[in-house]
Parts: C-alpha cells; structure tokens; sequence
C-alpha cells in the first residue's frame, strides 16, 4: 500500500492469488478502481519524479509504467520468462535508471527511465543468487545481498561505473530482507527462516551486532526522520518499532498476519502497510504516544 504524492489516494498491488491492482480513493462512500494485472506485482513501487500521478512496477515478468488519471497501463517493458517473479524495484536518481532484481536468479537489470530500455544486467558471483538490494545514493552505492552454498553474501556496486566495489560473505541463514540508514552507516539484514537480523557496518561489511525478531520476519523499512526501523512478522502479525540509536524496541503492535507493502511516506509523514486484516496508515508519534 502506497500514498500517491500530494493527494489522499492509495496503490494496493496485486500479490498472487489476486490478480488486480486497486486506486483507492478514501470518502463517504470510498471510489475504489481496479486494473487486471494478470498476476503478481513486485513488492513497491516507484514514483515518476516529474509527474506524480505516474508510477512504476514490476510484474510478474516485466516492468509496467501506471497512469493513475485514469487508471491505466501506459507502457511495458519485457524483461524475460523466468521461474522466479520480478520482486524489487529501485530508483537511482542520479541516473534517472530503474533497478529491477527478480529474487533467486542472478538478474538485476539497470533500466532507463524515460525510455524504459535496459542500460546493463549486473555481473553476479557464479552460484549466488540475488535476494534483495537497496541504494546509498549519497555515496554512489547498490547494496545487493544474496546466497551462496557457503552463507549469505553483500556485493556492493559504484552507481557511476557500475563495478564491483565490494564484497563479504558469513556464514549464516539465509537473508531475504534487507534496508540500510544512509545516515548511520548501517545496514539492517533479516533471516525469514531463522528470524535474526543482522546490523553490519555499510563501509567494512563487518557485522556488529544480532538481534531476533522471530521466525517468519519480513517487510524491512527505515524512518529517517525518528531513526527507526520498522520489520513485519508473516506469522505473529506484529509489527515490530525499533530505535537504532537506543538500540532498543520500542512498541510491537498488532496489525494482522502476512505483513506487506511496508512504506515510509516522508512527505506525509506516516507508515503505510498491507496484511491480512487489511491497510492501514499509520501515525507513529501517535501510535508510540499509546505504548
């Protein structure tokens, strides 16, 4: 669930069985619209810069751009048949490039915004597969994690040359979540199977420290203006408040099982996410007030 920018309307993507994506417009009574998606999206989406009632996501095997005036398809880009769907989706503003990764492959595509062509398929180890990544677009960085047969491994790109900057593996459990605080120098990694995550240092990789959340974790984002980091559990239904600077949590509230679409909206200032109860959009000042 996501805010599109400057108005009180709502993107809900499509995640399997569901096969519709919905714009929702909050009133008395609610316009809710649909678009036949014909299968799963990605896990975000991605905001056009110059025009706001545009949007871009990720099929289940390609890149669509989405016109929410009207509700519509606008443009498609094929990105190949694979077992594995297309699961995240970055933006580099610097290059104005999409990043696209589809999970368990060894694919992360760099895309054109504009034109939405492919720029260049990221070289990856031989015998990893890809999990997740983020930017550091104030240090020029793409943080991708994957695994290998020997642990869990953080591969680290120049944005400007596109090369291999740096690298580290552990031997750990496998690692499906990942977000970093540009700020602090910190990246946050999750084990969905061993329920662990991960703080390591975002300059050596090293690992500093662990701390369990519980077996099923997933749905990982950072608010930079309170310096939390917020996690959804599949199977508890919590979702779990963090202060990285306290280096304690700080509320667990229930907000119902199969947590998704986590989002940090900055400009209004609250938490949007999606679960089996339904969506919600939440206050945090509000929200750690009651605790």
């Amino acid at each position: 669930m996501a805010r599109v920018p400057q108005t009180n309307s709502y993107i809900l993507g499509p995640h399997d069985p569901f096969k519709k994506l919905y714009l929702l417009h909050p009133g008395d009574p609610p316009l809710l619209k649909s678009l036949d998606f014909g299968g799963r999206g990605g896990d975000n989406c991605v905001f056009d810069p110059d025009d706001n009632s545009a949007f871009y996501i990720l099929g289940r095997d390609s890149l669509h751009r989405v016109s929410t005036n009207p509700l519509r398809i606008t443009d498609t880009l094929e990105l190949g048949y694979s077992i594995m769907p297309l699961s995240y989706l970055r933006y580099d503003h610097k290059n104005d490039a999409l990043i696209a990764v589809r999970t368990l492959t060894d694919k992360i595509f760099v895309i054109d915004r504009r034109s939405l062509t492919v720029l260049r398929q990221l070289p990856f180890p031989t015998g990893t597969i890809v999990k997740n990544a983020w930017l550091d677009a104030t240090h020029g960085k793409l943080f991708v994690t994957g695994n290998s047969i020997i642990g869990w491994k953080m591969i680290v790109y120049d944005t400007t040359t596109w090369t291999v900057i740096h690298e580290n593996h552990w031997f750990s459990p496998s690692i499906f979540n990942f977000i970093i605080d540009p700020q602090g120098r910190k990246g946050y990694l999750g084990s969905i199977l061993a329920g662990f995550v991960y703080v390591i240092d975002l300059d050596s990789l090293e690992v500093l420290e662990s701390f369990f959340l519980g077996i099923g974790t997933r749905g990982f984002n950072f608010d930079p203006l309170r310096r939390l980091f917020i996690a959804t559990s599949q199977f508890d239904g919590r979702l779990h408040i963090y202060d990285v600077d306290k280096r304690t949590f700080v509320a667990h509230p229930f907000i119902g099982k199969r947590g998704r679409w986590n989002v940090v909206d900055l400009e209004s200032r609250r938490w949007f996410l999606t679960s089996s109860v339904g969506g919600f959009a939440i206050d945090p000042e509000l929200l750690l007030s009651e605790q």
